[in-house]
C-alpha cells in the first residue's frame, strides 16, 4: 500500500511539473514524459498483481 501510494504522489509531482511549466527545455520534457509513463506502467503492474492476488484469494474460499 505504501509504495501505490509512492507512485501516485510521484505521478501527481510529475503531472503539476508538467503542466506548470511550459518553459520546460525539451529534453527535460522528454525525460520527465518518460518517468511519468514509467510510473504510470509500474503502477498498472501493481494493480494487475494486486488483481490476481485478490482473485486467487477468493478463489480459494
Amino acid at each position: 500500500m505504501a509504495l501505490t501510494s509512492l507512485i501516485m504522489w510521484r505521478l501527481g509531482q510529475l503531472m503539476s511539473d508538467l503542466n506548470s511549466n511550459n518553459a520546460l527545455p525539451e529534453l527535460h520534457r522528454r525525460r520527465q514524459i518518460l518517468l511519468l509513463q514509467s510510473y504510470g506502467l509500474s503502477f498498472g503492474v501493481l494493480a494487475l498483481l494486486g488483481r490476481v492476488g485478490l482473485v486467487d484469494m477468493l478463489g480459494k474460499r
